[in-house]
């Protein structure tokens, strides 16, 4: 092999190596970019994943639909019970204002 045979031979060797490079640093940036973007999808999963937890407690504290029943009934057992005192209340108020009359009319006389 002569001379210029080599020189040829390595100027390929030389234009593929840089090619060959080019091609690494082109794929390469691009995994670069890519683990990037990873990244920041990982921070908005890790984000959400705070939320749904968050979420999960908070229904987890709430009452049950049974407890909720529940309360509504006594509430409506102390509804009934109010009603009976504010007519109660009304009966006392009736007698109250006989009674006024009747000391009105006692000191009129």
């Amino acid at each position: 092999m002569d001379f210029d045979s080599a020189r040829n031979v390595a100027t390929f060797g030389g234009t593929l190596i840089s090619i060959g490079t080019a091609v690494y640093a082109w794929l390469t940036s691009r995994s670069k970019i890519n683990a990037a973007e990873i990244r920041e999808l990982q921070a908005l999963v890790n984000a959400q994943a705070a939320k749904i937890q968050a979420l999960e407690t908070t229904l987890q504290n709430m009452p049950s639909k049974d407890t909720v029943h529940k309360l509504d009934l006594k509430v409506t057992t102390l509804n009934g019970t109010i009603n009976v005192v504010a007519e109660s209340l009304q009966a006392v108020e009736r007698t109250a204002h006989r009674i006024e009359e009747f000391l009105l009319s006692q000191a009129k006389k």
